[in-house]
């Protein structure tokens, strides 16, 4: 696979940063991206599938923990209001 280096340039809130595309890419004709190497021939080596599979099963429990966590919060959040709107009756 044939790949080089690429300059994102930055506007407005948008920083630059540097990455990598293959030939033929997006970058090479979008106006936001500058090639900044010439193209490399580049053998990337297969990692073992077992790690690839625990890999992703451990990417997959992190995102399960997030949206757990974030639906707790929702949970609290509208018991929360619901409190709220108890005492204001109570006042009342």
């Amino acid at each position: 696979m044939k790949i080089a280096k690429f300059k994102r340039l930055g506007e407005g809130t948008t920083c630059s940063f540097e990455t990598f595309g293959a030939e033929g890419c997006f970058m090479e004709s979008h106006a936001a991206y500058i090639r900044i190497t010439e193209y490399a021939e580049v053998e990337f080596i297969p990692l073992c599938s077992e790690d690839v599979v625990q890999k992703q099963l451990n990417a997959l429990d992190s995102a399960e923990t997030e949206v757990r966590n974030r639906f707790q919060e929702a949970l609290r959040e509208i018991e929360r209001q619901r409190q709220e709107l108890r005492a204001i009756t109570v006042k009342a």
